[in-house]
């Protein structure tokens, strides 16, 4: 019995090293300052930090810039302000295009895998697609006449802003992708210990409410498997005797 159990105690700390475990980090709550050079923040459950700074980028060769103001709202996440004029932001308070391209930058101090990103403050436009879905009849009286007639009905779609992402140290461009509520990166989700989120387009604006990463487990030191395994065979052993 004390062999199943500890043999269970061995397997139990080999899984449990084995898992990753995922934590968000809120940018909304609590405010720190509305303008500052940089920040740190700490996961919910306290297990993980960042420290967030604000910099320019070129969106075309994806070169990182200078360093400028980075600004957190309570209820609205973190913005940047890339142009000032007497201690006054002339610029967009949200991560955008305008003036300069904007990118928050992520740096952890130790790799974690970014899972998922929340937005806010983003504007998506409906705009009517070349696509005929149907046909509508429409009347109205004119000069005494019910007049009625048929037209085309266009569909829809709706567009989101975008956003760049960065991942490493340096930071190297992966990919663009839709800025929409929280973003599930699946697949696209990296591995690395710093990640730039940047706005690429003049018109592409948003804030950045929070990011979800799974922290990569610490593994287990062969020598401590090796000291479990030790301590479960002579367990074993002393089993037998005693049988």
């Amino acid at each position: 019995m004390k062999t199943l159990t500890i043999a269970a105690a061995v397997t139990a700390m080999s899984v449990s090293a084995a898992v990753a475990a995922t934590t968000t980090i809120d940018f909304t709550d609590p405010a720190s300052h509305y303008w500052t050079w940089g920040e740190t923040f700490e996961s919910d459950d306290g297990s993980v930090s960042v420290d967030v700074t604000a910099h320019t980028y070129d969106s075309d060769t994806k070169e990182i810039g200078s360093r400028v103001w980075l600004g957190q709202w309570q209820d609205y996440g973190l913005g940047t302000c890339s142009s000032a004029y007497r201690w006054r932001c002339t610029d967009d308070h949200r991560v955008d295009g305008y003036i300069n391209n904007d990118l928050i930058k992520l740096s952890f101090g130790q790799d974690v895998t970014l899972t998922e990103i929340e937005f806010g403050s983003y504007s998506p436009a409906t705009v009517k697609t070349d696509e005929i879905v149907g046909t509508e009849r429409r009347c109205r009286w004119r000069r005494g006449k019910l007049r009625c007639y048929s037209r085309d009905v266009y569909g829809t779609e709706t567009l989101y802003d975008n956003f760049d992402l960065f991942a490493g140290d340096p930071l190297e461009f992966l990919f663009v992708d839709d800025v929409a509520g929280s973003v599930d990166l699946g697949s696209g989700a990296a591995t690395a210990s710093m990640f730039g989120i940047g706005a690429p387009a003049w018109d592409d604006s948003f804030k950045i409410r929070s990011v979800t990463v799974e922290v990569n487990p610490v593994p287990l030191p062969a020598s401590g498997l090796m000291l479990l395994a030790a301590v479960g065979g002579l367990a074993a052993r002393r089993a037998r005797k005693r049988a």
